[in-house]
């Protein structure tokens, strides 16, 4: 099960360390492990580890640094050293119907690689650097964890501003109240950030309310449910482009990604979660304030969207329908409802919506994506307990 270990601001003296020998304790046995998010896939890891053992014995840079510059994305106007990998990364976020499972360090570190300004580059979010910098440094010798900064509720434009800087859009999904980083399980409490690259000796303060420090099973679940949505949008879209025909593996991929969302969730709850910051605060003897835990942030953003039938079928119907149905529709019966909308009411508001612009051809492709929506909120149970796989002779 995921654990998470909260570090809070304080005036008190010597809080910081109480509160830092206790993620020591927690969680300092796994500070090196290289197993779930941190594995390596066909050396992939192992070949940016070498680039930073050059880098530091050819650069004034210890290996914390050394490491930073390495995977430092080279699309940032951020002035930095140059990557020195053969093919460096780029930084791009993760589009919203990514399908593909970028639950490791070595899995994204292994993807093919795309043309960028006429080099053969890597592209990966500011997610996955980070998990990519844990994974690298553990390698090393250098106990890490991956780390989640929770701003103030006025300072949640800090993210935005960041996207400004890099001359990207704000993405669909980007959970601003957060930014992640590296934690140094060391003495001197340190955070590194990949963009810029710096080494921060005082994290926690200003406008940061808690340091959120992940264990591998946690940070997993937070990738799992946004494979889901990817997962889903992804099926969406291919619903809207294939129609009827699809439905030979339509049913398949809906039944994975309801299991998919159930083992995330599953793998660290919303109640740990809670458990953990609840902990946390009274050994600090603060309320409960405006802090909470980026479960409660991927839930909203990754997995509510999925198991919730009237957002998802929101989602779905913005994607499926062309835009004279949706004027017709938004005339007569508009798309919009509440959270508490069930399943079947859903499926009853689709049949009728059938009815009303039943000459539009895109109508029936979202009566067939309905279905298929039925099966992913329907699959959200363990795999092992699954009728359906276990008639088809299957595991998810």
């Amino acid at each position: 099960m995921g654990r998470s270990v909260f570090i809070l601001p304080s005036d008190r003296k010597g809080a910081q360390e109480m509160q830092m020998r206790k993620l020591r304790d927690e969680l300092g046995g796994k500070s090196l492990s290289l197993e779930g998010p941190y594995a390596d896939r066909g050396e992939a890891i192992a070949q940016i580890v070498d680039g930073v053992k050059t880098r530091v014995k050819l650069s004034p840079h210890d290996k914390v640094m050394a490491t930073l510059l390495t995977i430092c994305p080279q699309n940032t106007p951020v002035k930095t050293e140059s990557s020195w990998l053969r093919e460096a990364f780029i930084f791009h976020r993760l589009r919203h119907e990514e399908s593909t499972a970028r639950d490791s360090a070595g899995v994204v570190a292994s993807l093919p690689t795309i043309e960028h300004g006429g080099d053969q580059v890597r592209v990966a979010d500011f997610e996955e650097l980070t998990m990519i910098g844990v994974a690298v440094l553990r390698r090393l010798g250098i106990p890490s964890h991956y780390g989640i900064l929770h701003f103030e509720p006025h300072y949640v434009n800090a993210i935005a501003q960041l996207y400004a800087l890099l001359r990207l859009p704000l993405p669909e999904g980007a959970i601003l109240e957060s930014r992640p980083c590296i934690v140094l399980s060391d003495e001197k409490h340190r955070i590194a950030k990949v963009v810029p690259p710096s080494v921060i000796d005082e994290p926690i303060g200003g406008q940061v309310t808690a340091l959120e420090v992940l264990d591998g099973d946690a940070l997993t679940s937070i990738l799992r449910m946004r494979h889901a949505l990817g997962c889903t949008n992804q099926l969406i879209l291919d619903v809207a482009k294939r129609g009827p025909e699809f439905l030979g593996e339509g049913p398949l991929r809906a039944r994975y990604v309801g299991h998919t969302l159930f083992e995330a969730m599953n793998r660290w709850t919303h109640a740990d979660a809670n458990a953990d910051l609840l902990m946390a605060l009274q050994m600090m003897g603060r309320g409960r304030g405006e802090v909470k835990s980026i479960r409660t942030e991927a839930e909203s953003e990754y997995a509510h969207p999925v198991a919730c039938p009237a957002c998802h079928i929101r989602r779905a119907a913005s994607a499926i329908l062309c835009e004279a149905a949706k004027i017709e529709l938004d005339a007569v019966e508009p798309m919009e409802g509440a959270h508490e909308m069930t399943q079947q009411v859903v499926v009853d508001l689709v049949k009728k919506l059938v009815e009303i612009v039943k000459d539009h051809t895109c109508i029936g492709r979202l009566s067939v994506y309905t279905s298929l929506m039925g099966t992913i909120i329907g699959h959200i149970h363990p795999p092992s307990e699954c009728e359906d796989a276990k008639s088809a002779g299957m595991g998810n």
